[in-house]
């Protein structure tokens, strides 16, 4: 079999989106869609079930795959065409090109009868994605301006009055003052009766 690539479809699909309520989503996964064109020498690959086998290399042909096998079963094949998900996990981070190599044929239990398809595929920037999940969290954005202040708040109720303090104690006594100016004459009284007159 050989296998053309359609479209150089490799589509990202980090976990399945659930419509609605956001706290009902499903988890974001480290998946990826790998989508091709399937033909054996009499043409396209019709209506089967397929299992295919895959690996990741860092380089176009050669070399040691540094991921992988990954078998995935019961592939449906309509019109040649199919699409599976891929995961190797948090592998890309943007710093490597990689290669997809695909099989027909299951490369665990059944290596010997695998029938590899080529070209290898670049992974393109797409899965690159992943890179946020590896990256440190970038520094702090600069501080928005101060917002406006809001309202006052109304007053709350007054407190319950505190216990007395004790007395202090008394005070020295002040300097006695200076005497005062005496004061005006009063008026003269009444005369008196006249006494009676006494014997010869």
């Amino acid at each position: 079999m050989n296998r053309k690539q359609l479209c150089a479809l490799i589509a990202l699909a980090l976990g399945a989106s659930t419509v609605g309520n956001p706290a009902l989503a499903n988890p974001q996964t480290t998946a990826f869609s790998y989508q091709g064109q399937l033909t054996s020498g009499s043409g396209l690959v019709n209506n089967s079930s397929q299992t295919f086998s895959f690996w990741l290399y860092n380089v176009a042909s050669s070399g040691t795959a540094v991921a992988g096998p990954i078998v995935v079963h019961n592939v449906n094949v309509v019109d040649g065409l199919f699409s599976v998900d891929v995961d190797f996990g948090l592998f890309f981070d943007g710093s490597q090109q990689y290669w997809l190599e695909v099989g027909v044929g299951d490369a665990l239990s059944s290596p010997g009868t695998v029938q590899v398809l080529a070209p290898r595929q670049p992974v393109n920037t797409v899965p690159v994605a992943q890179f946020a999940f590896n990256t440190p969290a970038g520094s702090g954005g600069a501080t928005g301006p101060t917002g406006p202040t809001g309202p006052t708040g109304a007053t709350g109720a007054t407190g319950a009055t505190g216990a007395s303090g004790a007395n202090g104690t008394n005070g020295a006594n002040g300097a006695t003052g200076a005497t005062g100016a005496n004061g005006a004459t009063g008026p003269a009284g009444a005369a008196g009766a006249t006494g009676a007159t006494g014997a010869t």
